[in-house]
């Protein structure tokens, strides 16, 4: 999170402003619309090979660390991502795997 253009994005969740960067080649944006309260924390954007953070992604810096990881694995091995079609299943399978790594791996730097 030490990246500048980050800051950009944490500017963006104080004044509830969408905001867009771009950090190592990835679209990243904080979007004030997303519901919160309601479990949304990002939106993959395979287009931009990044993703749109949620208000409640900001709940603290540990759920901001375990949302990012969770969006990397699902742009670095969803097959979704890499197909471009979802069904339920596929959907499922995504998003537990994703959120099994993040959990993982925020064990492991924090």
């Amino acid at each position: 999170m030490e990246a500048k253009a980050f800051d950009k994005i944490k500017e963006g969740v104080k004044n509830n402003k969408y905001t867009e960067v771009e950090i190592g080649g990835r679209k990243i944006s904080f979007e004030p619309d997303i519901p919160s309260g309601q479990g949304y924390r990002a939106i993959t954007n395979t287009e931009g090979n990044g993703f749109t953070l949620a208000s409640d992604a900001f709940i603290s810096s540990n759920e901001l660390k375990k949302t990012i990881l969770h969006e990397l694995h699902r742009l670095n091995f969803s097959q979704i991502t890499r197909t471009g079609s979802a069904n339920s299943q596929a959907a499922t399978s995504s998003t537990r795997a994703a959120d099994e790594f993040a959990n993982r791996a925020y064990q492991l730097i924090d």
